[in-house]
């Protein structure tokens, strides 16, 4: 690590002398003593993690890298992370921080625009069918096992649709190739390709909600606010999540969606999703109206 900051400083050295150095991340913080020393500026340091209690990290790669903070958090002038509980732990585990100024993930703020039905589309549902979306990485430790259980309990109305790639991806596909106990049009589970970017929240209008059901392995999941607590919202979608703090701080403010126990029973999942009717849907996404207005990048810039 202390090699890649070491690479990265030189780059920087060679092409011009900051005014500021902004460092997102930990690997660039092991050169933090050089920065200083060659340009005499400040240090701004943007922590976008826990990253010594990552969700799947190894022993040792979380001794290093709580390592790397301890070594270099005197060299830093300005501390910037994403929220309060995030900011809470470095202030009690690193004092020599600065006090951390709050720059959540929050998304630019856009006119909802009207669903086209290419979600439905792809997932082969038809247009009046209710879709719990998962949208993202399919990683470990995002709760899809306890998504995927809960599809078998999910009403016919609903369907589980997974957008995105990943390690996961073939358990996945096993899912939504078994059809053979529902209808046509009204699959209890289906996989669409992920979608660029700059149409992403046109696809995720088509969802009548969005799940983020991270498993509470490790403090980064437990006190995370991750992107997508902005996005659905922003394509005017309420949220399913895990009883986070920082998740749950923001869905029961603004009531735009729904909260499960951390354990991720599929059970329970299922039964918050049947019990959903439209009106509270309805409620939901006109409070995601609210949310944007009040929660989106520029409010934060």
């Amino acid at each position: 690590f202390r090699t890649q900051g070491d690479l990265i400083f030189n780059e920087v050295r060679a092409t011009f002398e900051p005014d500021i150095v902004h460092i997102h991340d930990h690997l660039a913080l092991t050169a933090a003593s050089q920065y200083k020393e060659a340009f005499n500026c400040p240090i701004i340091w943007d922590a976008h993690e826990i990253y010594e209690d990552l969700a799947s990290i190894e022993d040792v790669r979380a001794v290093v890298n709580a390592r790397i903070i301890h070594e270099n958090v005197r060299h830093v002038d300005g501390f910037i992370t994403l929220n309060q509980s995030i900011a809470d732990f470095y202030s009690k585990k690193y004092p020599e921080l600065p006090a951390a100024v709050l720059l959540p993930n929050a998304v630019e703020r856009v006119a909802q625009t009207q669903y086209d039905g290419r979600l439905h589309r792809a997932a082969g549902l038809n247009p009046d069918q209710k879709i719990l979306l998962f949208q993202g990485g399919y990683s470990p430790h995002r709760g899809i096992p306890a998504l995927l259980e809960a599809s078998h309990l999910l009403r016919s109305d609903w369907s589980l649709v997974f957008m995105g790639w990943g390690k996961l991806e073939e358990e996945i596909r096993e899912h939504a190739n078994d059809r053979a106990d529902r209808a046509a049009g009204r699959a209890r589970v289906a996989m669409v390709p992920s979608a660029p970017q700059d149409e992403l929240l046109s696809w995720t209008a088509g969802a009548s909600l969005g799940s983020i059901p991270y498993e509470n392995t490790g403090l980064n999941h437990l006190y995370c606010s991750p992107n997508k607590l902005w996005e659905y919202p922003a394509a005017g979608v309420p949220i399913l999540a895990s009883d986070m703090p920082e998740m749950r701080l923001k869905i029961h403010q603004y009531s735009i969606g729904l909260t499960v126990d951390k354990e991720l029973n599929p059970s329970e999942i299922a039964t918050a999703v049947n019990s959903i009717g439209d009106d509270l849907l309805a409620e939901m996404k006109r409070n995601c109206g609210v949310y944007s207005a009040a929660e989106n990048w520029h409010v934060y810039q």
